[in-house]
């Protein structure tokens, strides 16, 4: 995991594995009850209450929702045989979209895309110059 969250996740989950332990119990529950998928959002939920509420614990650890979907990913990691039980979406920051464009990219964008043009289509798709 090399995004900014990373790292804050990796924290949390080492000083935390009792939350981990808890996701796994319940993913097995859904898993045993015959559910072949189910939202992480909603089993991040059900952590949530459970770690506040049921535990009744003095130390009141923070669930962060940007660690859902790692948890997420981790848990059918830890368990192929279950790999595409919770829905996820592609990681922005593993996607070449999340690279920060420089202030010539409208035009290198524009340039690509021009070039995929049939050539009869090119003279229609160029913006009109800013003295037109």
């Amino acid at each position: 995991m090399t995004d900014q969250i990373a790292p804050d996740f990796e924290r949390f989950h080492r000083e935390n594995p009792h939350v981990y332990d808890l996701f796994d119990r319940f993913a097995r529950r859904l898993v045993a009850s015959g559910e072949t998928g189910f939202g992480a959002k909603a089993l991040w939920e059900r952590l949530r209450w459970e770690v506040r509420v049921e535990t009744r614990s003095s130390e009141k650890v923070r669930l962060n929702n940007n660690y859902t979907a790692l948890y997420a990913r981790l848990w059918m990691e830890r368990n192929p045989e279950h790999a595409g039980f919770f829905r996820t979406r592609q990681r922005q920051s593993s996607t070449a979209n999340s690279v920060r464009l420089g202030p010539d990219a409208e035009e290198d964008l524009l340039s690509v895309y021009l070039d995929c043009l049939p050539e009869y289509a090119r003279a229609a798709a160029r913006p009109l110059s800013s003295g037109a």
